[in-house]
């Protein structure tokens, strides 16, 4: 019988010891028995993954007594974390070479003129030399206004309206927003002037900070199109920035969370020495007052064998694991997120005999939080059943495990033909008692979560 074994762990697990024996396993019981499959560490609270460096190696029995014994597949699982912490400081940018330069605080105002094009790249050299002067306003917050001021593109800049809405999404959505603590000068149409120079780099750093935090992977370099008046008439004109966000796949966050990024990070943490009108911030067509409603999709495995009326939703078993599985789910999801837009959709399907759930759920929200976050709240929370945890999902990013597969013979008990169907009982009564005694050696293993048996034979 072989037990495919998963380990995810923070550390690298010691190398098992090749001596070790699990205790023979006697003749299943006419119920089935409950797994004890408790994690042996708290829920994780680390903000950084230790990659392993060792593997764990568990060898199977050269010697065997009888052919027909059955051979496990077992999957030991250890756990690692790794949540994504705001940084205090920045050191990189995106442009080909930064130098660091002290916050800017004043900026003079010589004249309002309006640029006439909008695809300038950053110079690949910044300066130190010349001052940005920042003018103060009366607005001393960052906070949504009652009433929201729509401050419209250049008419030289049309590339993205034709056809954009809330759920576009592609590698380079735009990002547009208004600074209210800055007044525009003429110096800001020239691309190769001192203060467009520095200016450019400075929101670089902040933007390619809270992009990289909230999509670490995927998160590629910021571009500046360019800096407008907000009230070309007007002396005393605060400054729109234009700039696109640049992904590396084609998987690259909708506009609607692009702005919702965006708009969480600055009511959080501000935008450095600069102040945002949150009520200005707008990705195409999607603003804060216009948002797609958020996606969470949740995916995992669970150890339970699949009734064919899991397929349909009318069905008694349908709805008894609906409930289940969103009692669980939903209430950790409404921490972060607490509007729902309409029910949530869930849907099972056959995985070689073991039930596939996956759980689309849509919220009404400004605000939005690395999905890791929502990983690890997941993990953290009590389960109303035994599930994959290395299979779970969310926004299609898997949690992150160290796996660790390895085969034993068992040579105390007959094989038989039920004990291939994941979905019968004989199985999971077997399975389970394989995975108790194999869990025994594991337990007091730094990051151990769990063991898993996907295959008897």
């Amino acid at each position: 019988m072989v037990a495919s074994t998963t380990t995810a762990t923070t550390a690298a697990p010691t190398t098992a010891n090749p001596t070790t024996t699990v205790a023979p396993i006697t003749a299943p019981q006419t119920t089935a028995t409950t797994i004890a499959a408790a994690p042996s560490t708290a829920a994780p609270t680390t903000t950084t993954t230790v990659e392993p460096t060792t593997t764990t190696t568990i060898t199977t029995p050269t010697t065997m007594s009888k052919a027909a014994y059955p051979t496990t597949t077992t999957m030991v699982a250890f756990i690692t974390t790794t949540t994504i912490a705001a940084p205090t400081t920045t050191t990189t940018t995106t442009t080909t070479t930064t130098t660091t330069t002290t916050t800017p605080t004043t900026i003079n105002v010589p004249s309002t003129i309006r640029p006439t094009t909008t695809t300038n790249a950053v110079p690949a050299t910044a300066t130190t030399s010349g001052a940005l002067t920042t003018v103060p306003t009366s607005t001393t917050t960052t906070a949504v206004p009652t009433t929201t001021t729509t401050t419209a593109a250049p008419t030289t800049n049309p590339t993205t309206e034709a056809s954009a809405s809330p759920t576009k999404a592609t590698t380079k959505p735009q990002l547009v927003f208004r600074l209210t603590n800055c007044v525009f000068v003429s110096a800001l149409a020239n691309k190769n002037s001192t203060e467009y120079i520095q200016f450019a780099n400075y929101i670089i750093i902040q933007l390619t900070g809270i992009f990289k935090k909230m999509y670490p992977d995927t998160t590629d370099k910021v571009k500046i199109n360019g800096f407008w008046p907000s009230s070309p008439s007007r002396q005393d004109s605060s400054i729109i920035v234009d700039t696109e966000i640049i992904f590396k796949n084609q998987s690259s966050p909708s506009n609607s969370d692009i702005v919702r990024t965006f708009f969480t990070d600055v009511k959080e943490n501000g935008f450095g020495y600069l102040t945002v009108d949150l009520g200005s911030i707008k990705s195409d067509y999607a603003t804060v007052d216009l948002l797609a409603p958020l996606k969470v999709v949740v995916q995992f495995l669970i150890t339970d064998g699949f009734e064919y009326g899991l397929t349909e939703t009318t069905s008694s078993a349908y709805k008894k694991r609906y409930d289940q599985i969103n009692g669980w789910i939903e209430p950790v999801l409404k921490k972060h997120y607490t509007k729902t837009s309409k029910d949530p959709s869930i849907s099972f399907s056959n995985s070689d005999g073991w039930i596939q759930a996956k759980l689309e759920y849509e919220f009404d929200t400004t605000n939005i939080v690395p999905t890791e976050n929502i990983t690890n709240a997941i993990l953290a929370s009590t389960r109303p059943f035994i599930y994959v945890k290395y299979t779970l999902e969310v926004n299609d990013k898997p949690a992150k495990f160290d796996v660790f597969p390895y085969s034993l013979r068992i040579i105390n008990y007959e094989f038989t033909p039920q004990l291939s169907n994941r979905s019968s009982a004989q199985f999971k009564d077997f399975s389970e008692r394989v995975a108790n005694a194999t869990q025994m050696l594991f337990t007091n293993k730094n990051g151990f979560t769990e063991v898993y048996v996907p295959k008897l034979r």
